[in-house]
């Protein structure tokens, strides 16, 4: 059978994740139909007729505080969309709360700094945007005072030395953990853009059967449904801690979720299926 699906992404995005979608779309056998997220307003209706909707939304109106707005309109419009609700997309985008949620689920994130260096994020942001590691107290008042500018709430955290991991969960299956590679302290947004791809990450059968057990801890507890990632911080005693969660994550070439997934002989297109499946098989028309 045919199906038509939306693929919704950010014309003004750098990201290219909605090329992956349609090229896998296309390869077996459905319809892609193609929309900016500033237009599902305007489209919400259309989008809603269709079998099946990816959304993609990097940013909406200029902000990623608001890209879960996307999910919140095509929900009401009685739209089947692939991935965690507009509830649970609200809360993963905001990191204090998501920081919260897994404390509450008994999972180790990073805890407030007692000295430096230590980490400024946006508390609404994706993709490492507006990360930095500051050293000294003006830094970090630099820090804050460029986010706040920006309209941006800050979290200032303590710096989890270590390595840089990702793990991904498809419905009830957790992916390999995959690895970044780190030129510096920390995973910096230009590093996610344009430098070394993640490797499957090699690590002792313990760690990365824990890994595995908390992201599904993690996914249950956030109310996350279909697929998300999580980063993670594995310090140097091999003790995960738990960054943030992205219900949207990248569907680029050489993004954590396709390299894990090509590991257990899943391309883009194979990929992309078991999303469709996994979004189907919740019910609905």
């Amino acid at each position: 059978m045919t199906l038509a699906i939306g693929v919704v992404h950010t014309v003004a995005s750098p990201c290219r994740c909605h090329e992956t979608l349609v090229r896998a779309v296309r390869a077996l056998g459905h319809e892609p139909v193609v929309v900016d997220s500033e237009a599902v307003p305007l489209r919400a209706a259309e989008l809603a007729a269709l079998d099946l909707v990816f959304d993609q939304t990097d940013t909406f109106a200029g902000r990623g505080l608001l890209r879960p707005v996307v999910r919140q309109l095509l929900e009401a419009r009685g739209a089947r969309c692939v991935g965690s609700d507009a509830r649970a997309s609200f809360v993963a985008d905001d990191k204090v709360a998501t920081k919260r949620v897994l404390a509450d689920a008994g999972l180790r994130t990073p805890g407030p700094p007692i000295g430096f260096p230590r980490i400024v994020k946006p508390v609404h942001e994706h993709m490492s945007r507006g990360l930095a590691v500051v050293r000294d107290e003006a830094e970090e008042r630099a820090a804050i005072t460029r986010l706040r500018t920006a309209g941006q709430a800050a979290l200032v955290e303590e710096l989890i030395p270590g390595r840089e991991l990702a793990v991904s969960v498809v419905g009830t299956e957790t992916l390999p953990v995959v690895e970044w590679p780190l030129a510096g302290e920390v995973l910096e947004a230009e590093a996610k853009r344009s430098g070394p791809d993640p490797f499957v990450a090699e690590l002792d059968a313990a760690v990365s059967a824990r890994i595995s057990r908390d992201a599904r801890t993690a996914f249950e507890a956030l109310g996350l449904q279909d697929w998300a990632r999580f980063d993670v911080r594995l310090d140097p005693r091999g003790e995960p801690f738990f960054l943030e969660a992205n219900t949207k994550p990248s569907l680029e070439p050489g993004s954590p979720c396709l390299v894990a997934a090509a590991s257990i002989g899943l391309d883009e297109t194979r990929f992309i299926e078991r999303l469709v499946r996994t979004a189907l098989a919740r019910g609905g028309r």
